[in-house]
């Protein structure tokens, strides 16, 4: 073989080798890998990654007719194959554990690892390059053979995760889609938005800052309720709460749940009475399958409304992969992104996206063209991380945003909305609700997010911005909802529904949304102001719901007093503590442990017929900053008096009254624990802290 066809064929295989690589194998691993997490299946994603690979084999073939006559084109052609294995591996062994790409922002100081081996792996591909330069006899050959072996070795790859990998039927028995997004009423309208995230005390800084006049301008009729309470940390929780009244306690699997809460509600059924439609624009799994009730909820399986747009999410996925660490920030991809080429029998699916929103109201503009009455259920992305819009609605990739900005933009959406409707003199027969789903004193899951939005305008108001103080509870939401079809006025309403105490279920998110369950969930009543500092006005009941997953736990089995010092291979510990200690540190031979979580949950068992005194005492090696922290402590749902922090011991004690089914259930909750990066300033450590245990005895006595 000749110098020009040898080196023809070695850059031919090489095209074909990389185009396979980035643009076949890359895309249908992320696919199977992560199937759930999709809403496209492979017949639709196939003819999208075939196109992309042919496309990318020809350009990249065609440069040859550039390249191929230059005299360096050994030197070119080792750069190429040099980037070949270095994407390679790059891609397939240099570990990229980012975690969930749900819209949490990446904290890159904390993966210094993964940027040595990405030093360490191109430092030794530019080594490598320069030696083939040098000592180019066999180049072609070699070259050759590492084109085939990638593609062999990625053919085999797909078939295993083919065979590996179970069929998913991405048929949705319910899509909500945007029909009737902007279609109102010209009798009467009750519209609610739900502004993801969005803090109270988010507002609260607005009204005190430069342009506090206009803020108020916009919301000229409404009454702002600082008090509010939530009643979950997080949307999953919280949406079917607000749309039914309906807790959820982990008893059934969540979708069923989601069932039953619409059936134990007559709010929708009131609407309907009241003669409204009703429109409810959020995701569907916080719906219950009944899609006849609603007028934009329909059946079927989503397809793809855009090759070209959802190709390119998909890609710039792949090149978070296959980047060094030091550039993957410029491709990371959430999988909310797909979510905007998704459609249903024509239908466009809705949203939650604000700047998406913004401009089809711009572009569509509001409807007054309904006869019936309209209930609108708006639920949008609010102050939700990452950040992505400023004031303007505009997204930016070149400008860091942050929960102000994007609370400026929420507020100017709702202004543009607002003008509209006045336009179309629908305005003062229309009652409005602004709220969030859940509050967001922080973007990492440590804190209740107790606080969110929320303010009321009534029919036919006509005042200033106001603001009222009384304590308001998400429980209730739903009834506010009804109360207004039926034409009360809400500072009445909520002034009868006033409580001393609210309820609050507590528990820290993994963003596993496809999981049955949530989190085991920690039960708290709110005393106080609902913005006051959350550990003062947040009291632990001492209820724990699990579910049937954690329930079946190992319990640990007392037979006599014993102690145990933290380790993680030791079945004693791991039997013994369910919840609420960090890693176990072992510097110099002496294991501690930190408390991590608002809470321990320790699982006992006994003999039966045990009818002893029970004792718990935990040593402490320090607290958190050598701060003061306190205890309250549960024994089987009974609050034990005789529990206390002395002598660096934390002690409990347990009446045997308390030993249930020769089984104890022990919470000890620590409310004084602190986030030191949320104190400290330059700290990172998102931890919640407060003491550092160091052993652990239990003892009859």
């Amino acid at each position: 073989m000749d110098n020009r066809k040898e080196r023809g064929l070695s850059y031919l295989l090489w095209c074909i080798s990389i185009s396979f690589m980035l643009l076949v194998f890359a895309p249908l691993e992320i696919y199977f890998t992560n199937k759930n997490e999709f809403w496209f299946d492979l017949k639709q994603l196939v003819p999208v990654i075939i196109s992309c690979f042919v496309l990318g084999t020809l350009l990249l073939g065609g440069a040859y007719l550039l390249i191929g006559k230059i005299k360096l084109f050994s030197a070119i052609y080792t750069i190429l194959l040099g980037i070949l294995l270095g994407l390679y591996i790059q891609g397939n062994y240099i570990p990229r554990n980012y975690g969930v790409f749900d819209g949490t922002d990446i904290q890159w100081s904390d993966f210094k690892g993964y940027s040595l081996a990405s030093i360490l792996l191109w430092g030794g591909i530019l080594l490598a390059t320069y030696i083939c330069v040098r000592r180019k006899k066999i180049l072609y050959q070699v070259g050759r053979l590492i084109s085939i072996c990638i593609v062999l070795i990625q053919v085999m790859t797909i078939g295993v995760l083919i065979f590996q990998t179970p069929a998913v039927d991405n048929y949705v028995s319910n899509v909500v889609t945007n029909r009737g997004l902007l279609d109102l009423s010209k009798n009467r309208n009750i519209l609610v938005f739900i502004l993801d995230a969005f803090d109270s005390a988010v507002f609260r800084d607005m009204l005190t800052g430069d342009d506090a006049e206009h803020y108020k301008q916009i919301l000229e009729n409404f009454t702002y309720y600082p008090d509010a309470s939530g009643g979950y940390p997080t949307t999953k929780g919280a949406l079917p709460l607000i749309l039914t009244g309906q807790w959820y306690e982990n008893e059934v699997p969540y979708g069923e749940y989601v069932e039953d809460a619409y059936n134990n509600t007559d709010l929708y059924n009131v609407l309907r009475e009241e003669g409204y439609t009703i429109g409810l624009y959020t995701g569907s799994q916080f719906i219950n399958s009944k899609t006849d009730s609603y007028e934009n909820l329909i059946t079927g399986k989503y397809q793809i409304s855009d090759n070209i747009g959802l190709a390119g999410k998909l890609y710039k996925m792949v090149f978070f992969n296959y980047a060094p660490h030091q550039l993957k920030q410029f491709f990371v991809t959430y999988s909310e992104d797909f979510s905007k080429y998704r459609r249903v029998d024509g239908e466009s699916v809705y949203s939650y996206d604000v700047p998406e929103f913004y401009h089809g109201l711009l572009e569509s503009g509001l409807k007054v063209n309904i006869e019936k009455n309209a209930f609108r259920f708006y639920h949008l992305d609010g102050n939700h991380p990452p950040y992505t819009f400023g004031s303007q609605l505009v997204e930016d990739k070149n400008i860091e945003y942050d929960v102000k900005d994007e609370a400026k933009g929420c507020l100017n959406l709702l202004e543009e909305y607002f003008g509209q409707l006045r336009e179309t003199g629908a305005y003062d027969n229309t009652a409005i609700v602004i709220m969030a789903d859940h509050g967001a004193t922080s973007d990492n899951g440590t804190t209740f997010n107790l606080n969110p939005l929320f303010l009321v305008k009534d029919f036919g108001a006509n005042h200033s911005f106001e603001i009222s103080d009384t304590a308001i509870s998400w429980e209730n939401i739903s009834e506010l909802f009804k109360a207004l079809a039926q034409e009360e006025k809400s500072n009445d309403f909520w002034k009868s529904m006033e409580k001393t105490e609210r309820r609050f279920l507590q528990y820290s998110w993994d963003n596993q949304w496809n999981r049955e369950y949530l989190p085991r969930i920690s039960e708290y009543k709110v005393v106080g102001h609902a913005y006051e500092e959350e550990n003062d006005v947040m009291i632990p009941t001492g209820r724990i719901y699990e579910s049937q997953l954690e329930d079946n736990s190992v319990r640990f089995n007392f037979t006599q007093n014993i102690k145990i010092i933290p380790d993680e291979n030791d079945q004693n510990y791991k039997d013994l503590v369910i919840y609420g200690f960090d890693t176990v540190e072992n510097p110099d031979g002496k294991p501690f442990v930190w408390t991590n979580k608002e809470y321990n949950y320790f699982k006992i068992g006994f003999q039966p017929g045990f009818d002893k005194n029970f004792k718990v005492t935990l040593d402490v090696g320090r607290t958190v900053g050598n701060s003061t922290q306190t205890i309250i402590a549960y024994a089987n749902g009974t609050k034990i008096e005789d529990a206390f922090v002395e002598n660096n011991k934390i002690c409990v004690n347990i009446p045997n009254t308390c030993i249930e089914d020769s089984s104890l259930d022990l919470i000890v909750y620590y409310p004084d624990a602190y986030v030191p990066g949320i104190k400290i300033e330059g700290e990172t450590d998102m931890r919640k802290l407060a003491f550092c245990i160091t052993e652990i005895v239990l003892e009859e006595y």
